[in-house]
């Protein structure tokens, strides 16, 4: 896990990863800081939730089945923490049932997007999501 230090003064939107597939960690990764994006990368739920708790970030991108906390509690306990109420989630998950995707969206995710996803719809989310 890289370091979830407050925002570095830099102008890069901050975003929190949370993902346990480490392929899919380094090409996403990959894929938001060619695009302008600053990456602060967790594996793990539990380290995710102590990240987000120790950083500032503009926007969450959470899977939901991981080590320790699944993304579905991480998202919920965002959502308890005073001034981050409103950081938008977006949900990445191979969890493409229904009423997976209504849990993501009832426990405060602002977009639920199933894997395999598309690189360009995730990256208009994200521009959409920030610039609200």
């Amino acid at each position: 896990m890289e370091s979830p230090k407050k925002n570095s003064g830099s102008s890069l939107p901050r975003l929190l990863l949370v993902e346990d597939d480490a392929d899919i960690l380094e090409l996403l990764s990959g894929l938001l800081k060619k695009n302008g994006y600053e990456v602060v990368v967790c594996n793990d739920g539990n380290k995710a939730v102590r990240a987000f708790k120790e950083g500032q970030y503009d926007l969450v991108i959470l899977d939901c089945m991981l080590q320790g906390k699944n993304g579905y509690a991480i998202c919920q306990e965002i959502r308890l923490i005073e001034g981050q109420k409103r950081t938008p989630v977006i949900f990445l998950s191979a969890l493409a049932q229904k009423l997976e995707i209504a849990k993501g969206l009832e426990v405060g995710g602002d977009v639920y997007i199933t894997k395999p996803y598309d690189n360009a719809h995730l990256l208009a989310e994200i521009k959409r999501l920030l610039s609200r």
